[in-house]
C-alpha cells in the first residue's frame, strides 16, 4: 500500500529508517525502532495492566461512547476518548474501577443541561429512576435519555458494562416525567451503578453516575 506524505509525496509504508502512514486523515512519519524490547519495570507493568483493563471496558462501552463522547473525539475515536478520559480511575492491578471512583467517570461530555437529582431503586425486577418535577432537574426539556449499567466483578470493582436502553420521550420532554422504569437482568445488584445522560439533536449533556439502592 502507498500513502501520500507531505515530505516526499507518495511512498511505500517503509523507506530506509522511516515508516509512513496516515491516521485520521493525518500523514504520519516515524522512525523504525533500532531494537525491539519488552521492558517490564514496575511502572510499565502497572500502566499496561491499567490500559488492558480500560481497553476491555471501552470495547463494551463503544456504542454509548459514539453517542456521548463526540465532543472529545478530536483527531481520535470516541473509544480512545473514553479510555484516555478514564484510565487513571483503573486499579493499578487492572481489576477494574473501584465503586468509590465511579462518580468521576466521563461517559459523555456536552453542552446540554445535565441530568440531576436522580434516584435509582431496585423494585420487582425493574430499576425505577425517580426525580422530582418540582426540582426541575433540566433547565430546558430534553427529548431522550441514554442509560447504561456498570457491574461489579467478584473483586468489588467495576469491570463490565451493558447498555440498558436509549429512551425516547416525545411529549413535553424528559423533565415532565416523574419516573421511568427499565427492566434489568440478573447481573444488576445494589452494588451496580447506572450511567445516565440526556441527548437530542443539538448534542448531549455531561453524564452522571447513580448508585442503585
Amino acid at each position: 500500500m502507498k500513502t501520500q506524505n507531505p515530505l516526499i509525496g507518495r511512498s511505500a509504508q517503509k523507506f530506509a529508517n522511516s515508516i509512513f502512514s496516515t491516521w485520521k486523515g493525518i500523514n504520519v512519519v516515524r522512525s523504525k525502532p533500532i531494537e525491539v524490547s519488552n521492558p517490564r519495570s514496575p511502572g510499565q507493568v502497572t500502566q499496561r495492566s491499567k490500559f488492558s483493563a480500560m481497553v476491555a471496558l471501552g470495547r463494551l462501552y463503544l456504542n454509548t461512547a459514539k453517542l456521548g463522547l463526540k465532543s472529545l473525539a478530536i483527531k481520535k475515536s470516541e473509544y480512545n476518548a473514553f479510555i484516555g478520559a478514564n484510565i487513571d480511575l483503573q486499579n493499578d492491578d487492572g481489576t477494574g474501577i473501584q465503586s468509590s471512583l465511579m462518580t468521576q467517570l466521563v461517559g459523555s461530555k456536552g453542552s446540554l443541561s445535565n441530568v440531576s437529582a436522580v434516584v435509582a431503586n431496585l423494585s420487582a425486577g425493574n430499576v425505577v429512576l425517580d426525580w422530582s418535577i418540582a426540582n426541575r432537574p433540566f433547565s430546558t426539556p430534553l427529548d431522550r435519555v441514554c442509560i447504561g449499567a456498570f457491574y461489579e466483578n467478584n473483586l468489588g470493582a467495576v469491570s463490565q458494562y451493558r447498555e440498558m436502553g436509549r429512551l425516547v420521550l416525545v411529549t413535553a420532554g424528559f423533565a415532565s416525567f416523574p419516573s421511568i422504569q427499565i427492566e434489568i437482568d440478573g447481573l444488576l445488584t445494589q452494588e451496580s451503578q447506572l450511567i445516565i445522560f440526556a441527548y437530542n439533536d443539538n448534542g448531549v449533556s455531561d453524564s452522571i453516575v447513580v448508585p442503585i439502592t
